[in-house]
């Protein structure tokens, strides 16, 4: 994220997480002029990440699965 706002690839960036550890790249890329908003899980979400970013959207995990895909695991058959 750091390098491609140094770079100058894109205008916004959309951070998936709820971890305050993101809080000193959110305020360097900022200060790079550049936008992040946050889409995070309401059950532990660090308020610093919330206060550092353009904007903030609550999401779950049925709207997550929207988006990415997970292989079911293949049922073993019983051969006798």
């Amino acid at each position: 994220m750091i390098s491609d706002a140094y770079e100058n690839k894109y205008d916004k960036a959309i951070l998936i997480s709820s971890d305050g550890d993101f809080s000193p790249l959110i305020e360097k890329v900022r200060k790079l002029k550049k936008e992040v908003d946050i889409c995070y899980f309401a059950e532990c979400v660090s308020d610093d990440l919330l206060n550092i970013s353009n904007g903030r959207y609550l999401i779950n995990k049925k709207i997550v699965k929207k988006f990415f895909y997970i292989e079911k695991k293949k049922k073993k058959s019983l051969k006798k």
